[in-house]
């Protein structure tokens, strides 16, 4: 067995802030909730889950990932039903890419998970606002059914 012993560790600093190296994780949010919220509408509409974070710095990358329980209830089990989680930033829809579908076909309720992981360039270091709005194409999409937990998270990595 090795032991290691130092005094002081000196890292290379640049404007005053210690450099990390590339692909360390410098920063995270992380935010959840168990309030469920019932969407019926073709237009995306706000959920209970939100998070602020400002970013370390620009240049860095930001790995955003969720997993939402779902549900859908269809009232007659005879259509498709797409049930649409989207990522916004201060309150905008980011490239309709960054969205996770979740898709029913014939039941009259089936739940499932949704997520998702994205890798975004952070840009700068201003605070942000992230968040998940949802819509449906037919009857009610339960977002947080029954009160389960779900999450939405960023890790911030070094560039």
């Amino acid at each position: 067995m090795s032991t290691l012993s130092v005094d002081t560790i000196q890292g290379k600093t640049t404007a005053g802030t210690l450099a990390m190296p590339s692909g360390f994780v410098i920063g995270h949010g992380h935010a959840e909730s168990t309030t469920e919220n019932t969407i019926t509408s073709s237009s995306f509409s706000a959920t209970s889950i939100s998070l602020s974070y400002t970013a370390k710095k620009a240049n860095s990358k930001l790995l955003l990932s969720w997993a939402i329980p779902v549900r859908h209830d269809d009232s007659n089990a005879n259509s498709e039903l797409v049930g649409v989680l989207q990522l916004y930033k201060d309150g905008s829809s980011l490239d309709t890419s960054y969205r996770s579908n979740n898709i029913h076909e014939f039941v009259l309720k089936t739940g499932s998970v949704a997520g998702a992981q994205f890798l975004l360039d952070a840009g700068d270091t201003s605070s942000h606002t992230w968040a998940l709005y949802a819509k449906t194409t037919f009857d009610n999409f339960k977002v947080f059914h029954g009160g389960t937990r779900g999450s939405l998270t960023i890790l911030e990595i070094a560039q």
